[in-house]
């Protein structure tokens, strides 16, 4: 009878002793996966940053660009308001000359 107890208690001893070992098993396939979801989002995350930062600079550029598209409109308006003057006195100047030609 104590030997049936003590089969009885050892039985149980191994049987815990192997669920112990499968939920270790188990265990260590979780923190594996933790462990590589963890580095999977910190690689995310610096991607992440490292798009924002992208991304600013961008918005940087084409403000910079904006900026100075506006700044050539106006230098372009500028000029071509200098060159129609100078084209008028150019045409000016050449009448009289050509008047004062043709009147000799």
């Amino acid at each position: 009878m104590i030997e049936n107890m003590l089969e009885s208690v050892f039985e149980k001893v191994n049987d815990i002793h192997i669920a112990f070992e499968k939920l270790h098993k188990v265990s260590k396939k979780h923190e594996n996966l933790y462990t590589l979801a963890t580095k999977k989002l910190n690689d995310l995350e610096l991607d992440r940053e490292e798009l924002s930062t992208k991304f600013d600079e961008a918005n940087q550029t084409i403000g910079a660009l904006r900026f100075e598209n506006n700044f050539l409109a106006e230098r372009t308006k500028k000029l071509e308001v200098e060159l129609f003057q100078v084209r008028a006195e150019l045409e000016r100047t050449s009448n009289a000359k050509l008047d004062k030609m043709l009147s000799l």
